[in-house]
């Protein structure tokens, strides 16, 4: 009877101990990750955002007046896009094919990774902003 008893607790143990990995691993997504992500497009957006408006020409006056007209729910949709799609590398990359003029990456680097509804909705954000 003992021999039973002891694999119902450490079934039981088992179970409290999976059970309790779930929640922490909950936790860190909720209150780690995403806060962490969240950061983390917020300053890619600021610095591509920056560096096309490092020089004083009047395509990078224009791109910051549009960047700054932005209300706070476009500057939300467009960070949403760009922690889902851009990591720190293709960042880098995307910007390198902007400080080219290489706008044909771009144009594709969007196609291949962005859904009908992200480039309408970042469309929808252009049109919106550049009637400015």
């Amino acid at each position: 009877m003992k021999h039973g008893v002891r694999k119902k607790h450490r079934l039981r143990t088992a179970l409290i101990i999976v059970l309790i990995l779930v929640i922490c691993g909950f936790a860190a997504k909720y209150f780690i990750y995403d806060p962490a992500m969240e950061k983390a497009a917020e300053t890619t957006y600021e610095k591509v955002i920056e560096s096309a408006t490092s020089d004083n020409s009047a395509e990078s006056r224009k791109i910051k007046e549009a960047a700054d007209s932005l209300s706070d729910s476009d500057k939300a949709a467009v960070s949403k896009i760009i922690k889902k799609h851009i990591t720190a590398s293709t960042a880098a990359k995307l910007l390198k094919y902007y400080k080219d003029g290489d706008y044909d990456k771009l144009k594709e680097f969007a196609q291949e990774n962005l859904s009908d509804e992200e480039m309408a909705q970042l469309y929808e954000i252009y049109q919106k902003n550049s009637s400015n």
